[in-house]
């Protein structure tokens, strides 16, 4: 079993870094959300007076949150930025979503800025 968690993670190491350089060398500014996966991957179990609920679904969640490794592709990404000259601004994940499910209308889109309004790069 340790051998193929070991390939599963070697695995994902060059996927990062693959799709790291990938951003890196297509653009001059990667933009990221600032995730807090401490706070995301918090423990469910809550006291011994006041037990949590669904521990159960909690600890599966976090296990497929910490399974991504997000912030490995955001180590792999501040690696790679250092030989293209790339920046990297790490942003706020509210209102990041793409679709009108949760405001009521659409988000904030790169493709929806007029050209002249864009980033202009570095």
């Amino acid at each position: 079993m340790a051998a193929i968690k070991g390939r599963v993670a070697r695995r994902r190491r060059d996927f990062q870094a693959q799709t790291a350089r990938v951003l890196v060398n297509g653009n001059a500014l990667v933009v990221i959300e600032d995730l807090n996966t401490r706070g995301m991957t918090a423990s469910a179990k809550g006291s011994a007076e006041k037990p949590g609920s669904m521990v159960a679904q909690k600890s599966g969640l976090n296990r497929v949150i910490l399974d991504k490794g997000w912030y490995g592709l955001e180590t792999a990404l501040r690696s790679a930025t250092r030989t293209t000259g790339t920046r990297i601004r790490k942003i706020n994940p509210a209102y990041t979503c793409r679709g009108e499910e949760h405001s009521g209308r659409r988000a904030w889109r790169l493709q929806d800025v007029e050209p002249s309004r864009r980033w202009p790069g570095p």
